[in-house]
């Protein structure tokens, strides 16, 4: 487990990182930016993922099955290295259905990037259960900071998608880290596709 920035960020991320992509988040739902022809990336690693964390069970239901699908198919074009940033909702729902797919394909790695060490404190007991026990299951483990301050997870975000072929989306707001992040991931270069599209 490694630690990547520490608080003497802070100033740096709360003053600068909305002014640099505010554009970006606002022209992220208005694109609406679709895969490349063939449906996905060719010859692609890495795969990200990021979703709101407030889904009801009826999304969760239609959910799962797509991820899962969207994640062979990942697979099925080379990826193997699948990202969740480990946060409430979509994040977990990801990576639960990565390591359900890992159990027929152990070669799939699932790495978390996570804010901080106490990244659940204020979650429910049956969240923090799950959310530890998505981590010993996680075959790497990277915490951004050793504590929190103002702009980690917009550091964790643009962590999650430096180096990545392919970001899977649910995005249905224009505004929050959802739209952040795919928009860092438009900035990055990287191809996203959005689950919440019909």
């Amino acid at each position: 487990m490694r630690v990547w920035k520490t608080v003497r960020f802070k100033r740096f991320v709360f003053q600068t990182v909305f002014a640099a992509f505010s554009s970006s988040v606002r022209f992220c739902m208005k694109a609406q930016m679709h895969p490349p022809k063939n449906g996905m990336v060719i010859n692609m690693k890495v795969v990200c993922f990021t979703g709101h964390r407030n889904l009801t069970w009826k999304e969760r239901q239609l959910l799962y099955p797509k991820l899962l699908g969207a994640i062979e198919k990942a697979a099925s074009q080379g990826a193997d290295t699948f990202r969740s940033g480990g946060a409430r909702g979509v994040d977990t729902l990801a990576a639960l259905a990565v390591l359900e797919y890992k159990k027929e394909h152990p070669n799939i790695r699932l790495e978390l990037f996570l804010t901080c060490p106490d990244q659940p404190a204020r979650w429910s007991s049956g969240e923090i259960q799950l959310y530890q026990k998505i981590l010993r299951r996680a075959d790497r483990v990277r915490y951004i900071a050793s504590d929190y301050f103002d702009g980690i997870y917009q550091l964790r975000d643009q962590a999650l998608v430096k180096g990545a072929d392919l970001c899977i989306s649910y995005l249905r707001s224009s505004k929050g880290g959802t739209a952040y992040t795919c928009a860092c991931a438009m900035r990055e270069g990287v191809e996203w596709i959005n689950l919440a599209e019909p």
